[in-house]
């Protein structure tokens, strides 16, 4: 009984932690002014979410680019799943996966009246992706089959 015990409080203490690692946000605004924590990085914003077979097809593509560029990009994983999927979906998908970018979860239900603020063009289809470098800034409304594709992108952006 205390090793089941035991177990049950080492799980839940993992799921925690974890969780601290994973900025949620109930508004847009709210989001919008902590995206940005660096001017001088160059951002590549992911949006995406666990029922997005697409999406999570690419994942491991942004993570590999984090990894290319460790001190001139940040990537930016923001899942726009469901509020109510957080804890069943979303926190046991991305501790499963141990991604290293940055996570963020838009837990705001208005996304007709966000995705505008993200790009006038977007549509609200995911994947979908934002490279932002100082004032300067792209959008992309599709997902990256390769990591040679997203990398191309990127360098592409920084042409610019």
């Amino acid at each position: 009984m205390i090793g089941f015990f035991v177990l049950m409080v080492s799980m839940l203490l993992s799921v925690l932690t974890f969780a601290q690692d994973i900025e949620i946000y109930d508004t847009y605004d709210a989001f919008e002014s902590k995206l940005i924590e660096d001017p001088a990085k160059t951002y590549v914003v992911n949006y995406w979410a666990t029922w997005c077979a697409p999406c999570v097809k690419e994942l491991p593509h942004f993570e590999e680019l984090r990894s290319a560029y460790p001190d001139e990009v940040e990537v930016v994983l923001v899942s726009i799943d469901f509020k109510n999927q957080y804890e069943r979906r979303l926190l046991p998908f991305l501790k499963k996966k141990n991604y290293q970018s940055r996570l963020i979860h838009m837990a705001d239900p208005k996304a007709n009246d966000w995705i505008g603020k993200v790009d006038a063009s977007w549509e609200g289809t995911i994947p979908a992706t934002l490279f932002v470098s100082g004032s300067k800034k792209h959008f992309v409304e599709k997902s990256y089959d390769t990591y040679e594709e997203l990398h191309s992108e990127l360098e592409s952006f920084i042409k610019l």
